[in-house]
């Protein structure tokens, strides 16, 4: 990422939770605004990078990891899985304390999908 890309991702993040408080950088005399013409290819490039993920990486993370799973995790996993691949809406709430595997099972999940 350059730096102007930078600048403009930081910009464009304060101006958004300023303007959660009806206020704006333009409100403040010398403060820099985002760079509306990097905004939208921001936006673009963003959602680019994103794709570009290395799938056969993903697939030996996931073939790796999915062995790993606990019972309870396999079940969720499954679950989830079962809705995606079938089409099917869910709403699927993970909770538990820290050190359960929540972190663990949303990788392979992230992996698998």
């Amino acid at each position: 990422m350059s730096q102007d890309e930078l600048q403009t991702f930081c910009l464009l993040d304060i101006e958004r939770l300023l303007q959660s408080n009806g206020k704006s950088l333009r409100n403040y005399a010398g403060m820099l605004v985002p760079n509306n013409s990097l905004v939208s290819q921001f936006s673009n490039l963003m959602l680019l990078r994103e794709l570009q993920y290395d799938s056969v990486s993903l697939s030996h993370e996931h073939d790796a990891n999915i062995l790993k799973l606990n019972e309870e995790q396999r079940v969720v996993y499954d679950k989830i899985i079962d809705c995606v691949s079938n089409k099917r809406d869910g709403f699927f709430f993970v909770y538990g304390f820290g050190g359960t595997g929540k972190t663990f099972l949303y990788r392979v999940l992230s992996a698998r999908l």
